[in-house]
């Protein structure tokens, strides 16, 4: 550097230091490092004709560099300049010039990128002296102690009342939602010029500029917290790794209320809402060359903004803690802001339709991800393997809700009909009868093989008559309302006993053994037209698959333990995979092809009688499924239950 102006002085002629960047990273701390200092003839050509500035000398290159190692590289140094303007003009610049218009443009463009992708952001500046405008709330000139009643330490240090009054300016701005901005009043301010800018990010989702997620957050992890530049220079004391505004501990101890924040702009426990350091990136950008100037002229020089002999961070006096509380302030005030629009995205939730399971799980896991980084790996880890488990669970069984929801609706179209039919028919019955009563009674009047084609006639009619009362007796249950409401445990020997009975006309001839049902078995509680359901499918299934068997047999045998009880129906029809036979209960899913004839009878080949059978079984809590069937047979259809705690 130079100064042509100091005539006779250390600067009228050049001065370099040089900095041997390897042997000063050896040194460990700052203040030992070795700086060489000479005078020589002239200095390089630097930026905007400037009479000093900084050469870096990168020698034993190895590697070729293009685009993409060029876009890496400002992912690594944006760091090391602000994310505004400089004013002072004294700041640090970082171009690069290399005859690529392509490689410049990544590089310029990566450099601000990070900082493109906030979700929240907070700026604040000292409005010059003698600025009136009106003030919302009035600041400490120290952070107050987390648990200190009051406001904490209203004095004003002894020199200080000569200092004017001063307004800060607080904006908060949270992306595509609210903005609001907040004067506080500072009483005697020991800092004469002040701007921050924090942005707030919720790294989650694909972000802009093909920046990766994870490549956010270790930029957040390694740069993150809120930054101190000193006329454009960073101090290297501050960042992600220092609580020097007290809001890691704040968080940490679930402080709720805000001692910085006027109390209209309050939200109940909105202070829990404090961003930790690796979601947030700020930059606070003062002089301390102005300071010294500005506490100078107020006869508070010990007072003013000034860096350690270390030359790593400030020293700790009046100025430095009234630096602390007007960037805390902000960030308060954003923890207050997001706090309110949570409580507004709830209220405008509350007024839409109710959410389904698996959006409230969707929900639940942008919250996890929101506050990833303040939880600790393992929990995280945990966090979200348990909300993708549910999640996963949920889509099922939204899924198996909406098939039967669909399959009920048929059915109940089906069932009413069907009923009605079944009212019709019993009237149609009930005629037929008088009829063939009707028709003996002429062919005893009759002779000869005129009597014999009426008498054929009429037993025929008669067979008729028995076989539609064998298949009436399958709606049985549904036609009594006292069954139907009825709730009960039903035994499980008798009630299959009965179904199997009833389903005589339909078995073709096919028997069921139930000796292998233990006499105290129970069903748990349902309706009686629940179990005959349940029931009724499970056979007309077996039934089904053993259409094409030369000697078929159905055998259903049960269990009754303490904790769980069970009951198998087997049968040595076409067999099932159970490791294959998920998609069998199915609504409308198909594997046995019926005869024409079965199919055009009603007697199944729909793809709906599992599905019924596992509909209702759910309600029941019963769980129905296929297993590994015993020496003899092809097919297990397994339903067992949990027993009730009383009657163990």
């Amino acid at each position: 550097m130079t100064d042509p102006a100091d005539v006779g002085g250390p600067l009228s002629k050049p001065i370099v230091a040089h900095v041997d960047w390897d042997a000063a990273v050896n040194e460990g701390e700052l203040t030992s490092v070795k700086v060489e200092v000479n005078s020589p003839s002239s200095l390089p050509d630097f930026p905007a004709s400037k009479q000093h500035g900084t050469v870096v000398s990168i020698s034993e290159l190895s590697d070729e560099w293009g685009a993409q190692e060029f876009t890496r590289l400002a992912r690594e140094i944006w760091a090391l300049r602000p994310p505004f303007d400089d004013e002072t003009g004294t700041g640090m610049r970082i171009a690069l010039r290399t005859g690529s218009d392509l490689i410049d443009a990544s590089f310029r463009e990566q450099m601000t990128a990070i900082l493109d992708i906030w979700t929240a952001r907070v700026t604040g500046r000292l409005l010059p002296v003698g600025r009136s405008v009106g003030h919302d709330g009035v600041l400490p000139p120290r952070l107050p102690a987390p648990f200190e009643d009051g406001e904490g330490d209203s004095t004003v240090a002894a020199g200080a009342k000569r200092r004017p009054d001063r307004i800060l300016r607080v904006d908060v701005e949270i992306q595509g939602g609210s903005k609001r901005t907040v004067h506080y009043l500072v009483p005697a301010s020991a800092i004469s010029k002040v701007r921050f800018d924090i942005r707030i990010f919720s790294l989650q989702n694909r972000q802009p500029h093909n920046i990766s997620v994870n490549d956010a957050r270790d930029y957040l992890h390694r740069f993150g917290g809120v930054n101190l530049f000193d006329s454009g220079f960073r101090l290297p004391y501050y960042g992600v790794d220092q609580d020097w505004l007290e809001a890691e501990r704040d968080h940490g101890r679930r402080l709720d209320r805000s001692r910085l924040v006027p109390d209209a702009l309050q939200v109940k426990k909105g202070l829990l809402d404090l961003p930790a350091n690796a979601r947030i990136y700020g930059v606070v950008q003062i002089s301390t060359a102005e300071e010294a100037k500005y506490a100078g002229g107020k006869g508070a020089t010990n007072d003013a903004l000034s860096i350690q002999v270390s030359r790593d961070r400030l020293t700790d006096n009046a100025a430095y803690q009234q630096l602390r509380v007007l960037v805390r302030a902000g960030l308060d005030l954003y923890a207050m802001e997001r706090a309110r629009a949570k409580l507004l995205d709830v209220t405008k939730l509350r007024e839409q339709r109710q959410r389904t399971p698996s959006e409230s799980l969707g929900a639940l896991a942008a919250s996890v991800e929101l506050v990833r980084d303040e939880l600790p790996p393992d929990s995280y880890e945990t966090l979200r393997y348990a909300v993708d488990e549910a999640s996963s669970a949920i889509k099922l069984a939204e899924a198996s809700s909406s098939a039967y929801a669909s399959l009920l609706g048929a059915l109940a179209t089906a069932g009413s009909t069907s009923l009605a039919y079944e009212h019709e028919i019993s009237k149609q019955v009930a005629a037929l009868h008088d009829l063939s009563v009707d028709l003996t009674e002429v062919a005893q009047s009759l002779h000869g093989a005129e009597a014999g084609r009426v008498r054929n006639a009429v037993e025929r009619m008669e067979e008729w008559q028995e076989r539609i009362a064998g298949i009436r007796a399958v709606f049985g249950p549904l036609l009594s309302k006292e069954s139907r409401d009825t709730v009960q445990r039903y035994r499980a020997r008798p009630t299959v006993r009965k179904v199997v009975r009833e389903m005589q006309p339909l078995a073709s001839g096919i028997e069921v053994d139930v000796t292998g049902i233990p006499n105290d078995l129970m069903f748990p509680a349902a309706t009686l037209p629940a179990w005959t359901s349940i029931l009724q499918n499970v056979f007309l299934n077996a039934y089904n698959a053993l259409s094409d068997t030369a000697d078929p047999v159905i055998s259903v045998v049960g269990s009754r333990g303490k904790t769980r009880s069970k009951l198998l129906v087997l049968d040595n029809g076409v067999g099932v995979d159970p490791e294959a036979s998920e998609n069998l209960w199915e609504p409308f899913h198909r594997e046995l092809m019926l005869a024409p004839e079965k199919e055009a009878a009603g007697l199944g080949g729909m793809g709906l009688g599992l599905t019924i059978v596992r509909m209702i079984a759910d309600e029941v809590g019963v769980k129905a499924q296929f297993v590994t069937p015993p020496t003899g047979f092809n097919t297990a259809l397994q339903l067992d239950w949990r027993e009730p705690r009383d009657d163990r």
